[in-house]
Parts: C-alpha cells; structure tokens; sequence
C-alpha cells in the first residue's frame, strides 16, 4: 500500500507503512504532507563519464521550492510527531548555512509552528550573518536564532547547547519546543527515505538501474535507502559518497541504527561508502570545487552545491574513472538531494562572479552603441 494517505498539503494524517517494511520495532504512527512527490528522474549528460556509462538524476532538489531537498521528506514525519504531542514550536540547529535549518523553519512556519535555531558560524562576532544563502531565507522567516561560533564541536556537545536552550526556552515561556535533531538525524525521518524506496519502486528503480550514488552526511538517506532495498529483495548497488565524518565513524553508526530498528544486518553488507572526497573537511569547499560545479550548471542546467552534491558528483566521477569495478552496472541513479540555496553563500557568490565565464556578461552599449532606443538613450549614459 502506498505511504502517502493524503494528496492535501500540511495535513496531518495516518501513515500506513508499505507492506514489505514487516516487523521493523519502529514506525511512525503519522505523516504531514510537506514534500511535492514524486520527483523525476532523467538522463543526466555530464562530461567526464566513460561513454559506456549511462546517468539518471532523481530530483530530490526539486522537493519544493523554499522547502526543497531530502530534508522535506524526513520532515514530514518529524514536524507530525511535533504536531500529534501538541508542541507548538521546535528548535534544531545547524550552520549559518544549514539546508535542514532552513527546511524545518520553512515547513514550521507553514504548519504555524514557531522555530528556534542554533547556528554555527565561520563569522566573527559582530560581523552581519544576513548576506546570503540559506541565512537570509532562515532570516527572512523571523526564527529565533542564536548563533555559536564555529569552533570544533562533536554532535554530541553541540546537541548539548541545543538542549540547553530548550530547556531554558521551558522555563522562561512555560512551553518546551520540540527538538529535531541536526540533519533531522534520528529512526523517525529515516522513514522519509523508506517512504522514498517505495516511491522508487513505482518508478521501477530495480529494473531501470544498476547503482544509486548520493551525498551522504547524517546518514538518514542511506539507513532508509538501505533498508528499502534489503527488505523488499532489490539487488541494486548502494553508494554514499561520504562529506563529513570518517568511514569508521559513519559505520559504527549506521550499524547501531540499524540494530535499533531490528534488522540483523550491517552496513557494510548494504552499502559501498564512497570516501575521499570530504576535501578539507564539512562545509570546506574550494575555489575549483565551486568552478567545477560551475561547470555542471552550464553544460546540464542543474545547480550542486560544493559542499553536500559536488562533492558526490566529483566522487562518482573519479570512482568511475579509477575504480570501475566497485560499480554493479552501467546505469547509475544519482539522487540529487538538495543544497541549491548554499551556491548563493557569499564566498561562492565572489568565487563565480570573479570567475572566467562572467566575461559573457556585457554592457548593451558596449556591443551595440549604435542601437539604442532614443526613449533610454539618458538613463543608460547615466549608469
């Protein structure tokens, strides 16, 4: 049966697990529509494939349009177990430009929840955060924002600030918000990706491709993938290509996770992770990661961003070109899962406007200084 009981947007309603999810010790009893479903999926023609090699896209970008990318899906059962318990605002944390922040303020904010959020930032105290990106979308929503500086937190001590306003939040307003944590890391929003197996099945994943690749950072893509495809007997070849953590530290996890939901199995039999392309580390891009992606824009008209997508797509096509063998086919799904906003950050902003191709941008009067309309002739010397 299918998982999505209601078409109408921001209604709460009855989740009803496919019938191939069997005894799994956690399910979600609630689903609030957020996301637009299903998301196509097309040939992708990127350069620097091997000709024998055929890419689809599944554009998991295309989620909605302020909300967009796969943190919707995962929101859709985190904001209806909120709704459900009568919260009536969240709190949950981030970077200054955290994709997952800005979703859940968005979704919040269409169901009339309030949000509160805790950022990092690479900002110095008293500098303006409101300059770009996913912060001046955060910032344009009226959130309560209470920024830490960027310094070298564990998850766990982070969540530990993000606790601790909760509770003050409590105290001082008499309401408890409901806390997401980072990413929408926890059992409940990995059911937006088994909910999304199953909407791959419907467009027939495991006859059309061999290979899923993907950007991997809090993992709950990948626990939900994974789990779709090794309950329902699919034989497709998993990859998250990693951008943060370590492959040790991602294993454990995800093993621990899995264990949580029942399952006897461990990552290492679900998924071939992809490492070695994190670069300098979360949230660390360079000058040729932000060109490259440029790059993609301009030959496919998508957008990846350098920090979560481009460096999945970077990793996909060095594996293909050095290491073949670890693919199952020819014909590989790449889930776009989002990130647009992030190529409007600042320092990307300057690294594109400064780079070669903007040399195709050029003044009207300069190209065609004897055709100009007499009624602008003024208003362009003036400029």
């Amino acid at each position: 049966m299918s998982s999505y009981s209601s078409d109408i947007f921001h209604e709460l309603s009855e989740y009803t697990a496919p019938s191939w999810v069997g005894d799994l010790k956690i399910l979600p009893k609630r689903q609030v529509t957020l996301a637009v479903k299903p998301t196509p999926i097309h040939r992708w023609n990127i350069t620097e494939i091997p000709e024998d090699y055929t890419i689809y896209i599944k554009r998991d970008d295309l989620t909605g349009c302020s909300l967009s990318g796969s943190k919707v899906r995962k929101l859709e059962f985190l904001l209806a177990d909120a709704m459900v318990k009568g919260y009536k605002s969240v709190i949950t944390g981030g970077t200054t430009q955290s994709n997952h922040s800005r979703a859940t303020l968005v979704a919040a904010r269409q169901l009339g929840l309030d949000c509160h959020l805790v950022l990092r930032s690479r900002e110095e105290i008293g500098e303006s955060y409101s300059t770009s990106g996913n912060f001046i979308m955060m910032e344009a929503g009226s959130p309560n924002i209470y920024i830490l500086p960027w310094q070298p937190f564990t998850t766990e001590t982070f969540e530990n600030y993000i606790k601790h306003l909760a509770k003050y939040i409590g105290e001082t307003t008499k309401s408890i918000p409901y806390h997401i944590p980072c990413g929408g890391d926890n059992e409940l929003a990995i059911f937006g990706y088994i909910s999304a197996w199953e909407e791959l099945m419907k467009q027939k994943v495991h006859e059309r491709y061999d290979d899923i690749v993907f950007a991997n950072g809090t993992s709950g893509t990948a626990i939900g993938l994974g789990i779709g495809n090794y309950l329902t007997g699919s034989k497709l070849k998993i990859h998250p290509v990693l951008t943060s953590s370590t492959i040790e530290l991602v294993q454990d996890k995800m093993d621990k996770t899995l264990c949580r939901f029942g399952l006897d199995v461990k990552s290492k039999d679900l998924f071939d992770i992809i490492d070695g392309y994190i670069g300098g580390g979360y949230n660390v891009y360079t000058k040729e990661d932000v060109i490259i992606n440029q790059s993609t824009i301009r030959t496919t008209g998508i957008y990846c961003d350098p920090v979560y997508v481009g460096k999945a797509l970077k990793g996909l096509k060095t594996e293909l070109r050095i290491n073949p063998g670890r693919f199952k086919g020819k014909r590989i799904l790449f889930i776009h899962t989002g990130g647009t906003f992030g190529m409007m950050e600042k320092d990307i902003a300057k690294i594109i406007h400064t780079n070669e191709s903007t040399k195709r941008i050029k003044q009207w009067c300069d190209v065609f200084p004897t055709f100009i309309n007499t009624e602008s002739v003024d208003c362009l010397r003036t400029k």
